[in-house]
C-alpha cells in the first residue's frame, strides 16, 4: 500500500555530492490546502524550505540542515477566531538507512529513515512543521473568562473563607 505524500520532495542519495547539496523549495497552494487539512489548520499560506544535505562519513547516512518557514492560519482556543502565525523553524535532521542503530540522545537530529537510496525531504519538512505547532493555540492579547469572585460561583474561595476562620 502507498501512501500519497501532501508534500513530496525527493532526492537519490546518489545525486548528493560529498561537497553537500541545496534544495530551495516551496508549497504549492494544492499542497499547502492539503497540509492544512492534516495538520487540522485553517490555512497554510506559504510553506518553503531552505535545506543544504550533506553525507555523513561511513556512507549511507546524510545530515540536512536549514530552516523551514510557514505562513498558518490557526484557531485561537479562546476566542475560537482565525489568526494568523508566521513560523521559523531550524531544520537539524539526519537520514538514516534502515539497518543503521537509533541515537538515544535527545539532542541528536531527528532521525528519518530512508526508502532505499530515496530521502523524501518535503515529508521531513511537513513533519517538522507539525511538531512545531502550538496544539492549543492562542492569539496574541486572548484572556480567558475572569474567575468567579462570589463564594457561591467558586467552591475554592468557599474553602479559603473557611480555613481563615479556624485561624
Amino acid at each position: 500500500m502507498t501512501v500519497e505524500l501532501e508534500f513530496s520532495r525527493t532526492i537519490q542519495a546518489s545525486a548528493i555530492p560529498p561537497t553537500g547539496r541545496h534544495m530551495l523549495f516551496e508549497a504549492t497552494p494544492e499542497e499547502c490546502a492539503a497540509l492544512a487539512r492534516r495538520f487540522g489548520l485553517s490555512d497554510i499560506k506559504k510553506l518553503a524550505a531552505k535545506v543544504e544535505l550533506r553525507p555523513l562519513r561511513g556512507g549511507g547516512n546524510f545530515k540536512a540542515v536549514g530552516t523551514l518557514t510557514a505562513e498558518i492560519v490557526q484557531t485561537c482556543v479562546v476566542s475560537l477566531s482565525d489568526f494568523p502565525a508566521k513560523l521559523k523553524i531550524p531544520l537539524d535532521l539526519r537520514f538514516v538507512a534502515e539497518e543503521t542503530e537509533s541515537d538515544d540522545d535527545l539532542e541528536a537530529p531527528d532521525e528519518i529513515l530512508m526508502d532505499g537510496e530515496t530521502l523524501e525531504v518535503g515529508e521531513a519538512v511537513a513533519q517538522a512543521l507539525s511538531l512545531a505547532l502550538d496544539p492549543y493555540p492562542r492569539r496574541p492579547g486572548a484572556v480567558l473568562p475572569a474567575e468567579a469572585s462570589d463564594p457561591e460561583e467558586n467552591p475554592f474561595e468557599a474553602l479559603k473563607a473557611l480555613r481563615t476562620q479556624k485561624d
